[in-house]
């Protein structure tokens, strides 16, 4: 329904409110360093709106850039992940009835997991044997002068 504020989904802008701040600071240059246009764009107001860590205050803003952004989230995921695994590790490990439960499959995970690094082992080893073959004439060149300087 249509208020006194203006279009439909429209607030009140009162100063001392979030919505009143964000509006505030329209005008300022965003991530793509253009400016965000005006208040009535709903795309720039919505990134105004978006709320922000507090030690951002803290990091020059050359430094705090998008990919900055999305290398922190990804660590943050993978801390989350390896998080939520440990503590699955933990649960079976001191829970004896939910060690019952989950052993057979933990079984032929472990039969899986130690065919797949035998794998890897092997073709690891293939690419050490081909690495070494390149370096050995380097070896032999530098391998007198190395003897030298010890």
């Amino acid at each position: 329904p249509r208020g006194s504020h203006g279009q439909q989904g429209d607030l009140p802008r009162q100063p001392g409110d979030a919505f009143g701040q964000a509006h505030a600071s329209v005008g300022q240059m965003g991530e793509s360093g253009r400016s965000l246009g005006s208040a009535d764009e709903p795309q720039s107001l919505a990134l105004n709106l978006t709320v922000l860590p507090r030690w951002v205050k803290v990091v020059p803003p050359q430094f705090y850039t998008p990919s900055l952004r999305r290398r922190i989230e990804a660590v943050v995921t993978l801390w989350s992940a390896v998080s939520i695994l440990w503590a699955m590790w933990q649960l079976y490990r001191n829970l004896p009835l939910l060690h019952e439960l989950l052993a057979p499959f933990v079984r032929v995970l472990n039969r899986y997991l130690d065919a797949l690094l035998s794998r890897l082992n092997a073709a690891l080893h293939q690419v050490t044997e081909v690495w070494h073959s390149y370096l050995r004439p380097a070896e032999l060149l530098i391998g007198p002068a190395l003897v030298v300087v010890e």
